[in-house]
């Protein structure tokens, strides 16, 4: 609410109206903001020009994905949950009393946190800097977490499923390996960038 939209739309009014020819990317992270971005803009203007892209970042990640991938789905949340939820059952849900307890919720959400970094090794996660997490791992656990990573990623791949945060995953290997190349922008303008993953920045 401290106006930051309004500064993006009226940088971008500006810039547009001084370089008209330059080749901009406007992001944000879920769609009905997307929308109310362009639609905003179109208010602003008068027209929604070509030389303008306005996408979530995941749909721009879809887009440059190699064309076999677009074709799949990713999976819903509530299939999301199941798979983890089903893994944690088989290698947490045993544990005895006087140990201390790995939840479900804490389980899906170091997934999400390890997903949303560049992709990491095993001892890299093992000797990671976790500050800001709000909980600690004992290295014990951190295993067992990359252990139960590694089992939601083969139910993945024996499905032929993509969860939406591999998406970025995938999409930044291919760009390691040259299998794709990346568009290039003149201008990049972030909406919400607080919600955007380290991979996300380190993507653009």
């Amino acid at each position: 609410g401290s106006g930051k939209t309004l500064i993006l739309l009226y940088r971008l009014r500006l810039l547009y109206h001084l370089y008209p020819d330059k080749h901009f990317l406007v992001l944000t992270h879920n769609r009905p903001l997307i929308h109310d971005l362009q639609n905003r803009f179109y208010r602003l203007v008068g027209k929604l020009p070509e030389t303008i892209e306005w996408h979530t970042f995941n749909s721009w990640c879809i887009q440059h994905l190699p064309k076999e991938l677009r074709r799949i789905q990713p999976l819903s949340i509530h299939q999301r949950e199941q798979i983890i939820q089903t893994v944690w059952r088989q290698q947490f849900g045993n544990q005895s009393k006087g140990k201390t307890m790995l939840t479900l919720r804490t389980l899906a959400s170091e997934i999400d946190w390890i997903k949303d970094h560049p992709p990491m090794t095993r001892v890299d996660y093992l000797t990671i800097d976790r500050r800001g997490r709000g909980f600690r791992l004992t290295t014990e656990q951190r295993d067992q977490i990359y252990q139960a990573l590694e089992a939601c990623q083969s139910v993945l791949q024996e499905r032929h499923a993509l969860d939406w945060s591999d998406i970025p995953q995938r999409l930044w290997k291919f760009g390691q390996e040259g299998r794709i190349t990346f568009p290039v922008y003149d201008v990049l303008l972030v909406d919400e960038a607080q919600f955007f993953a380290p991979l996300w920045i380190a993507i653009l």
